[in-house]
């Protein structure tokens, strides 16, 4: 029989009271979770997007999207661009195929916002199968999750912004701005990608945890760029804020920032006021 000091009982009794406590803060962090959503900055040219039920649903610029569950398809002539509640921005180019298999992120209250960081905690899953994918955001939240699923491994953005083109014969990684991280489809390995570094990583080299071709003095290529330029403007087009309603936790709603050639543009009724 096992005997116990006065010392050793309150020793386990403080570690299963330590071990409750933390049960209970994750059980009721979890029932916070909320369905995240998207701002469409910006449309162009034909596209597909289902929902979660597989439904197609027509979509359109400034449209505010639930994009758990869903699937886009974008033909030759057509890219989309999303801004996310939690400060990332989506850019996707022509010919591609993604699945969002969740989002979810933590209501908070009003003090916790800001335009730099991330204020809450998300987690964003997004299965990339072909063709081209821009990701920028300034910093997200250390707790949060963010994961690019491959076809040979997943890739989670840090901060900044990357240009990922995938093709049958290879998977090419930019980082444009910033730091991401890329791990193999062994778990063991993974490469630390961060500006100016450019990557190429085929299937083969894949299994074998390591790049194939370091691609980072070549240029990078215009309509790449281009990409990663729009998914960046993107981001700042629309700000997301939670109102001010006392001490209850809120998803945020977006708010369209206008360019600044709005105020430019000249009155439609002028006038001017004369003194008598």
């Amino acid at each position: 029989m096992l005997h116990y000091s006065p010392n050793k009982k309150s020793y386990y009794w403080l570690l299963t009271l330590v071990i409750t406590l933390w049960s209970v803060r994750i059980a009721s962090a979890n029932t916070d979770w909320k369905n995240g959503s998207a701002f469409i900055t910006s449309q162009i040219g034909t596209l597909s997007y289902r929902n979660f039920d597989g439904a197609k649903i027509s979509i359109q610029q400034h449209d505010i999207i639930e994009i758990g569950g869903a699937t886009i398809n974008t033909e030759k002539d057509s890219q989309l661009y999303l801004a996310l509640t939690n400060g990332l921005a989506i850019g996707i180019g022509p010919q591609s195929e993604a699945q969002c298999i969740t989002y979810k992120q933590q209501p908070y209250k009003v003090e916790r916002q800001g335009t730099k960081y991330e204020p809450s905690t998300s987690i964003l899953k997004i299965a990339f199968q072909s063709g081209t994918i821009a990701l920028s955001c300034p910093h997200l939240s250390p707790l949060t999750e963010m994961r690019l699923i491959l076809p040979i491994g997943e890739l989670r953005l840090h901060r900044g912004t990357c240009v990922i083109q995938c093709t049958p014969s290879a998977t090419n990684i930019t980082a444009y701005d910033g730091m991401l991280t890329f791990y193999y489809p062994n778990g063991s390995e993974r490469e630390f990608i961060a500006e100016p570094m450019s990557v190429r990583i085929t299937p083969q080299s894949a299994k074998l945890g390591r790049i194939a071709e370091d691609e980072t003095d070549e240029i990078l290529e215009d309509n790449l760029l281009k990409l990663a330029q729009a998914t960046e403007y993107a981001k700042n087009r629309v700000l997301f804020r939670v109102s001010n309603r006392g001490d209850v936790p809120q998803l945020p709603q977006p708010t369209l920032v206008v360019p600044n050639s709005y105020y430019q543009q000249p009155s439609a009724r002028p006038y001017e006021f004369v003194k008598d």
